[in-house]
């Protein structure tokens, strides 16, 4: 199955070109994107090549953590998630890119136990859902408690061990930069 998919080929060539999927196994679903949101952090990171190296890093890749579509097709044990619109974190089963997030293409192969159902009536709207998971983490990441000060806004707790964050995790003003 070949899908069209963005491809950051190195850092300031970004492409658009057919990539080949790997095949759809038994817990798989295969997702028709209508919607695909593009992050100033961490897409612009990936871009221009500052991106932190971590696991997986590197080029050419296909990014996006954001993508909303429709379940079209599945694996035997998925059948139940053909017709439903669906929220995907992205991607990697693609050969000749890596899917380090993978969500800006057409056509997504991912394992039905990653996708969200969601309403159809959110459908574009459900793009948003990674932004605003990392403002409720933000908010109330710490448990909800407010670092000392006498503004009483909340700040961002540092990420989890383990976690990868790009960039400023609330804003430009530093708030969560800790």
């Amino acid at each position: 199955m070949e899908t069209l998919a963005v491809v950051v080929e190195e850092p300031e060539r970004v492409t658009l070109r057919s990539l080949t999927l790997t095949p759809c196994q038994a817990d798989d679903v295969v997702v028709s994107i209508d919607f695909s949101g593009i992050s100033m952090g961490t897409e612009k990171l990936m871009y221009n090549g500052s991106m932190p190296m971590f696991p997986g890093m590197g080029y050419p890749l296909v990014p996006g953590y954001e993508a909303v579509g429709t379940v079209v097709d599945a694996g035997e044990n998925a059948t139940a998630m053909i017709g439903k619109t669906v929220f995907v974190p992205g991607s990697s089963k693609f050969e000749g890119a890596r899917g380090l997030f993978g969500g800006q293409a057409k056509t997504l192969i991912t394992g039905a136990a990653r996708v969200i159902p969601l309403p159809a009536e959110l459908h574009e709207k459900a793009v948003l859902m990674s932004l605003a998971a990392t403002a409720r983490h933000c908010v109330l990441g710490s448990g909800g408690r407010r670092n000392a000060g006498s503004d009483h806004r909340p700040r961002c707790a540092r990420p989890p061990a383990g976690a990868h964050c790009a960039g400023s995790w609330c804003g430009a003003d530093g708030v969560g930069n800790q």
